[in-house]
């Protein structure tokens, strides 16, 4: 239950006239901190506060048992985390807030694995460096920026309890995973000089923001909806998807594989693509994505819920299964099955 606090400010001095006075600490100079471990007693767990401005932390940051120990990141810090955030073997910390009392920013150099990254204030800012993976949740009272500065991945569930206001892919040619289900409320895709992707592989709401907000930023940027492993996963479109410039952004459903289990019965992956209400893919003829693509060995269905209506180009490639009740499908302008090759359904 004990804290350790870094609040840009340590040690008493003269003014030269007797008082005493705190003497603030210049930004940065923590990064001789060195490890931190952050130690449980009982069922309490060590605290690790940090209000200090301009933070960077080069060392590593433990709990001393499985789901212990807090990062709590407060008011208007703007921390950068240069070490691996409970990679001990014993397990991953507890809790990372960011944004107790206002708008922080966080950035993590290195892995990062917590039950569950919680965003306390809704513009606060976690960013995650190009090759590293988030092992845990990512969650919110209501907002945060979930930014990717590069390729990475994120194991948990993303906006479980709440959506985030926005999910941002950054950098030509990267990828984000995600592992689990994601609720956010607009989806950024390939922002800067070129394309990126996303993959989601787990049951999700898309509530992407339409009309108000730009997905695709590129015209080669996708999202990929998968159902990989056996996984019956179903994507439910909240709103229209709005790539935001006409002929910019590829959706691509890709069911493939099963649960790799060699004795009956061997469960396959199934992906569907539903909407809460009717939600159209494109929201006019003068604002429509580039391509829905269909790939994988196994299932996709696409509800009646899902408007096709301005979708210009429908490729379901070889070995890939699509079953459609929209029907609006067969509005789409051009569709090809199976390839050169052929082979699609």
């Amino acid at each position: 239950g004990q804290a350790l606090t870094l609040n840009g400010s340590a040690g008493s001095g003269s003014d030269g006239a007797g008082a005493n006075v705190i003497t603030p600490i210049a930004a940065n100079t923590y990064t001789g901190l060195g490890d931190i471990t952050l130690g449980s007693a009982a069922a309490g767990t060590a605290q690790l506060n940090i209000d200090a401005g301009v933070v960077i932390l080069n060392g590593t940051i433990n709990g001393d048992d499985d789901d212990k120990g807090i990062i709590s990141i407060r008011n208007i810090t703007n921390a950068t985390f240069n070490g691996i955030i409970g990679g001990a073997a014993h397990g991953g910390l507890h809790l990372i807030e960011i944004g107790n009392g206002g708008i922080a920013q966080a950035t993590f150099n290195e892995h990062v694995t917590a039950t569950k990254i919680d965003f306390r204030n809704a513009g606060s800012i976690a960013s995650l460096r190009d090759t590293k993976t988030i092992t845990g949740d990512v969650d919110s009272v209501g907002g945060g920026i979930l930014r990717f500065l590069g390729s990475g991945t994120v194991t948990g569930k993303v906006g479980n309890t709440n959506p985030l206001a926005q999910v941002s892919v950054e950098a030509n040619g990267s990828t984000a995973r995600f592992g689990d289900s994601v609720a956010t409320n607009s989806m950024r895709i390939g922002v800067g000089a070129g394309a990126a992707t996303v993959e989601l592989n787990g049951t999700s709401r898309i509530n992407l923001v339409a009309d108000t907000d730009t997905e695709f930023l590129h015209d080669d940027s996708v999202l990929q909806l998968q159902a990989l492993g056996g996984k019956d996963n179903t994507y439910t479109l909240e709103n229209n998807i709005d790539p935001g410039v006409d002929g910019n952004g590829i959706i691509i459903l890709h069911a493939n594989g099963d649960d790799g289990n060699l004795l009956a019965p061997v469960v396959a992956s199934k992906l569907t693509l539903d909407g809460n209400g009717v939600q159209t893919i494109g929201v006019n003829p003068g604002n429509k994505i580039k391509e829905l693509r269909v790939t994988g060995n196994k299932v996709s269905t696409i509800t009646g819920n899902v408007d096709l209506t301005h979708v210009p180009l429908l490729n379901v490639e070889a070995g890939a299964t699509l079953v459609s009740n929209s029907a609006s499908a067969f509005q789409v302008a051009v569709t090809n099955i199976g390839g050169a090759g052929g082979g699609g359904h």
